[in-house]
């Protein structure tokens, strides 16, 4: 039989982006059978809204929903469950497991976690990134770049996986018969704040990919037949203005545009916006619009200069939480008598801003590996893991050296611990640069795809059935940011 499909309702009716309301709890009944933790997810459905100065009406907007990670920042999110600030998983069994700044946690091991190709992929994120795509952050809406269909606003789904959230979740199997765990409860506080509506950048200067010719300015040759009282409502590209495909073009169908151009010596400075988008076999461009641009006067030429988006954003933006919901998928394989898992207790501490800082902390039993993220300063609002003039460090496990000498942060042997708390964990270290890339600015040009800094300490622990003493020596180049968090990875079984 087919695994059937159910979606619960938040107990929260209404949500906004200025954390008074950002709470969301999640009722899983008691007796509906097995739940396939696995697959299930949180369905955050979202409606971004940006307009632009001078828009123009009738026109359908392009936006993405933008993460503000730091400080304003529009670093790519490539797991969703960044979006949860503190999460908790419970049941009539008792806590599952409560799992604090899992933002900067997931976050963080995100950017170890996958390789360059995953975080390019995958559907259902806050915004894409494809490299090789000339606007990498992609739309949230359905635009359409054929002839003259039209483009259409959406709502738009981010899935935020279970198995993100809570590594409990990564179980195929959870009974939700009253013998078991009965009623359950999934408890988040999410970021909404954080959440902003963007568009993508302009595309003026820049190159169609294979050819000499900039975007906006393809037009420069063209002109409009001699005589008097001719609209011009089309403009076609000439000469080397050549798109080896549709997904090079950057124009689309409902597309607001910024018109210039010279009506014999008059200048003309219109907005339109794009009701027909026509490629030859050739490559050749044409664009219609929803009215004249101008009418040209007797024995009289008009010629294109540009047509660009206009990408300044007014004060008149916004993202809208519509609804959240539990999309669970329910199996016909029993469930398994007990659940196995690892979760994160953790132990957030501030300290004088120092360069040099010598903490003691004592690990819960059953802990396999540790990891220390680092906020930056003293707030606690980044997002991810800023080791602010960290140099080196050194690792004291039950009074006994992790290494002879001080770890340099980002050397070789510093990804080498990195990589063994992945194989403490049967799992493999993909990504070795430490670094978050932007959803637009980092795709500029190749030397910016170096990204911003994401950088943690993480070291496998003996396990043990007792407490293990962790003691950390941090030596900065200046000044550090005087607080971070420690996070115990311990096994559960319930």
């Amino acid at each position: 039989m087919a695994n059937r499909i159910i979606k619960i309702d938040s107990n929260q009716g209404s949500f906004d982006t200025t954390q008074s309301k950002s709470i969301v709890d999640l009722d899983i009944p008691a007796n509906i059978g097995n739940i396939n933790l696995s697959k299930s997810y949180v369905l955050v459905t979202m409606e971004p809204s940006a307009f632009m100065t001078n828009d123009k009406v009738g026109s359908v907007k392009n936006p993405y929903i933008k993460y503000n990670l730091d400080n304003g920042t529009d670093l790519h999110i490539s797991d969703t469950a960044s979006l949860v600030r503190n999460a908790n998983f419970s049941s009539r069994k008792g806590r599952i497991e409560d799992i604090r700044h899992v933002d900067i946690l997931k976050n963080t091991l995100s950017v170890y976690n996958k390789d360059f190709a995953q975080v390019q992929s995958g559907q259902n994120k806050l915004s894409t990134l494809e490299i090789s795509q000339r606007f990498p952050a992609h739309q949230n809406n359905e635009i359409s770049k054929v002839l003259d269909i039209p483009s259409r606003a959406t709502d738009h789904d981010v899935h935020i996986p279970l198995s993100s959230i809570f590594n409990s979740c990564k179980s195929e199997g959870f009974d939700t018969s009253i013998g078991s765990h009965g009623q359950s409860r999934i408890h988040l506080e999410m970021n909404f704040s954080k959440l902003d509506a963007a568009i993508n950048e302009g595309f003026a200067a820049k190159k169609i990919p294979g050819t000499t010719s900039a975007y906006a300015t393809s037009w420069a040759s063209q002109s409009a037949p001699a005589g008097g009282g001719i609209d011009i409502t089309t403009c076609s590209g000439l000469g080397s203005a050549i798109y080896a495909n549709n997904t090079d073009v950057p124009y689309y169908v409902g597309m607001a545009v910024n018109v210039t151009g010279t009506n014999d010596t008059t200048a003309v400075d219109v907005q339109k916006f794009i009701t027909k988008v026509e490629l030859t076999d050739a490559g050749l461009l044409t664009l219609t619009f929803d009215s004249k641009v101008a009418t040209t006067a007797a024995t009289k030429n008009f010629s294109f200069t540009s047509v660009s988006p206009n990408t300044t954003l007014n004060a008149t933006r916004s993202v809208a939480i519509k609804k959240v919901q539990l999309v669970a998928e329910l199996s016909d394989e029993p469930a398994p008598a007990s659940l196995n898992y690892t979760t994160y207790s953790s132990e957030e501490d501030t300290y004088p801003i120092s360069s040099n800082v010598n903490r003691m902390y004592t690990l819960p039993p059953a802990t396999k590996n540790v990891y220390i993220m680092f906020f930056g300063d003293q707030s606690n609002d980044k997002g991810l893991s800023v080791a602010t003039n960290l140099d080196n460090y050194r690792i004291t496990i039950d009074n006994k050296e992790l290494s002879p000498r001080s770890i340099k942060l980002k050397g070789r042997q510093h990804l080498d611990i990195i990589a063994s708390v992945y194989a403490n964990n049967g799992d493999v270290l993909k990504n070795v640069r430490e670094t978050q890339l932007a959803n637009v600015a980092s795709t500029t040009t190749p030397t910016n795809l170096i990204g911003v800094a994401n950088t943690m300490i993480a070291v496998p622990i003996p396990f043990k059935a007792s407490n293990t003493l962790l003691q950390v020596e941090l030596n900065g180049s200046g000044n550090m940011s005087g607080h971070h968090i420690v996070y115990s990875e311990v096994a559960k079984q319930m």
